[in-house]
């Protein structure tokens, strides 16, 4: 039996509440984020886009803003 974070029912209201906003999901390295969203996605209908902001470069102030611009148009 898989172990269900208990994060998950609050990720799955946000992201079922009308789109005004972006969600993004922070915090360090290995603490299981990925698992996280992928479980709260499972049961999500709605189309979406997972980015990984590992390897943005921290003077890349834009990244943020290019990858809301992207998903706004698709």
């Amino acid at each position: 039996m898989e172990y269900i974070r208990s994060q998950c029912r609050l990720l799955k209201e946000r992201i079922a509440e009308p789109r005004k906003f972006m969600q993004v999901l922070a915090g360090p390295r290995q603490v299981g984020k990925s698992t996280l969203i992928r479980q709260a996605l499972r049961e999500v209908t709605m189309p979406y886009s997972i980015e990984d902001a590992d390897k943005v470069d921290p003077q890349d102030t834009d990244w943020i803003g290019r990858v809301w611009e992207s998903v706004r148009t698709e």
